[in-house]
């Protein structure tokens, strides 16, 4: 009896005999199974000599062809373990680029590399716990200390000391620093009260005397007296100079303001306290002649 032809092959997809098809779907239980152990582990746990050992079963049922077939199923298994073994290398690498976690750290959420727990800072390779002294507070900062002093407190070689805030002061916002309150000024490590003299008002600064003279006023030492504003001449609130200034067409002539004496073909300049001749003309003494 004639034996029956090959089956025709599926479109796209090639005809083994059933022999092959339950190798390889042999061979994928196993070879998934060996994936999921990881390779260390298939080989520890016998994976891969079971694999052998079913490819070589199921052929010894096909005869008389099993001694052909045999051979057919440990070229496959040579095959597979050739795979498996040219990306080990790769793996080897991997595992060996891979920076090793010390203790008291974690994998970083974003990037490469580790980074200490909360209470732990860097040092030489690993992670060191950080002393905290007391009135002081984790920062959780891969620089510096690791940690900040409490409000009310300021670091002095590595504790915390309370700050003393004197007599009309204040803490300020940062916490750290104080502040004395308005109408004192800070002397030394005290608050001393601003002496504003009459005819002035307090400053909000905290340089200078801590006043100012009002308007039509002047400093003079330790007083405000008021500015004597000549004929011609009007009131500016500035801190330096009289006080005043002379009207356009007047110049200062000691406490006084005189009028600007301009010459033929010339004319008051910018400041209009003094006079410059018209072009092309040029200033000699007092009159304009030709360069």
């Amino acid at each position: 009896m004639l034996a029956a032809p090959p089956a025709p092959e599926a479109e796209g997809i090639p005809y083994r005999p059933r022999a092959d098809r339950e190798v390889v779907k042999a061979t994928n239980v196993l070879f998934r199974q060996a994936t999921l152990l990881g390779v260390e582990t298939a080989c520890r746990s016998g994976t891969w000599p079971l694999l052998s050992e079913v490819v070589l079963s199921i052929h010894e049922k096909e005869k008389p062809m099993a001694r052909v077939r045999r051979r057919h199923a440990i070229s496959i298994c040579c095959l597979i373990l050739l795979a498996v073994l040219s990306i080990v290398p790769d793996l080897s690498f991997a595992q060996s680029g891979s920076v090793p976690i010390p203790e008291h750290a974690r994998e970083k959420r974003f990037g490469g590399g580790w980074e200490c727990d909360r209470g732990y800072r860097e040092s030489v390779g690993g992670c060191v716990a950080i002393r905290l002294p007391e009135n002081a507070y984790l920062t959780n900062t891969s620089y510096g200390r690791g940690w900040e002093c409490e409000r009310n407190y300021q670091e002095t070689d590595g504790v915390c000391i309370a700050i003393h805030v004197p007599a009309h002061a204040y803490l300020d916002s940062s916490g750290a620093r104080w502040k004395c309150d308005r109408g004192y000024q800070e002397v030394g490590r005290t608050c001393v009260a601003v002496q504003v003299p009459p005819n002035a008002f307090l400053a909000d600064t905290s340089y200078g005397p801590g006043w100012k003279c009002d308007r039509g006023y002047r400093a003079a030492d330790a007083a405000c007296v008021a500015v004597k504003v000549p004929a011609n001449g009007f009131f500016v609130d500035a801190s330096y100079g009289t006080g005043w200034e002379c009207d356009r067409g007047y110049r200062e002539d000691g406490e006084a303001c005189v009028a600007v004496k301009i010459p033929e073909k010339a004319h008051l300049d910018y400041s209009g306290h003094d006079w410059e001749c018209n072009r092309p003309l040029q200033k000699r003494q007092d009159q304009c002649v030709l360069p």
